[in-house]
């Protein structure tokens, strides 16, 4: 089957931000080839400042000469970066994806059937699966201040905080094969509408680098729209445990623990004091 690349009316924009992952992008992209994607698509690819910038346009052209490419002089922030993407991208689709993602055959199709067939679907993620076969978990509860501090410091090592921890995972019994109304979606792999998200006014660039895809599906739920999580359709995605870790003197150096606190304290003075927007989605439902 030939692929439908289109730069004219694409139905999907693949949205990738790169900082200093030149290798991990090259992989992604050769993948999207591979794919041999049917509906009408673009690549977008946006380089946020790293340090061979030269050297990823270079090999972005060589690699997927169609694909759109931008180029940022200084790291504006991921989430800054995501919304430049969808700014210059035309698809009615949009599917953000980490570098460290790759795309399997036939997915992307599927996703994209789902949402059209579910206009009150405002973003939905796909099974998210390590290199051996196993599902990597990929759909959360909204976290809380009590969640961060059981997860940053030895008060997590309770039974008590073991448990809401397992909770926010949904690792207490959760069925990783089933289609399910979901808090929010890891955001390495998600696909959602240009129209809703313009609705919105995409996402918050108050956030730098993280919780980003938290907030938005907030913002989702309290406008009406659902998430969800759809594991008919399945991706591979080098997990990488960047921001994790117990709080520490010397973790407070490391640019990422840092722009996490920081992003972490920006949406918990957003919505802290807010009830669950899902639960009570649900709630009105019945």
């Amino acid at each position: 089957m030939a692929s439908s690349m289109s730069t004219e009316n694409p139905q999907l924009s693949i949205n990738l931000v790169c900082f200093n992952e030149k290798d991990l992008l090259r992989n992604a992209l050769r993948y999207i080839k591979k794919a041999q994607i049917s509906i009408p698509y673009e690549v977008v690819v946006l380089d946020n400042s790293s340090q061979d910038q030269d050297e990823v346009m270079d090999m972005v052209s060589v690699e997927y000469p169609e694909a759109i490419r931008l180029a940022e002089k200084t790291n504006t922030g991921f989430t800054q970066a995501v919304n430049t993407c969808a700014r210059h991208s035309k698809g009615t689709y949009l599917f953000n994806m980490n570098p460290d993602v790759v795309v399997l055959p036939g997915q992307l199709e599927q996703m994209v059937a789902f949402l059209k067939e579910r206009p009150n679907v405002g973003m939905m993620g796909p099974k998210l699966l390590n290199f051996d076969g196993t599902v990597q978990g990929s759909a959360f509860q909204f976290t809380t201040p009590q969640i961060a501090l059981y997860r940053r410091t030895p008060l997590g090592r309770s039974a008590f905080a073991k448990r809401r921890i397992q909770e926010f995972l949904l690792q207490d019994g959760w069925d990783w094969n089933s289609e399910r109304k979901v808090d929010w979606v890891l955001g390495a792999a998600v696909m959602y509408r240009r129209s809703v998200a313009e609705e919105l006014g995409h996402l918050d660039e108050n956030l730098f680098l993280y919780f980003s895809d938290t907030d938005f599906a907030w913002r989702l739920w309290e406008n009406g729209y659902m998430v969800v999580y759809y594991p008919e359709a399945m991706l591979y995605h080098y997990y990488q445990k960047s921001s994790g870790g117990t709080l520490s003197l010397s973790s407070l150096f490391n640019f990422a623990f840092r722009k996490h606190l920081q992003d972490g304290v920006t949406f918990f003075r957003k919505h802290l004091g807010d009830p669950n927007p899902r639960l009570q989605k649900m709630a009105a439902l019945k």
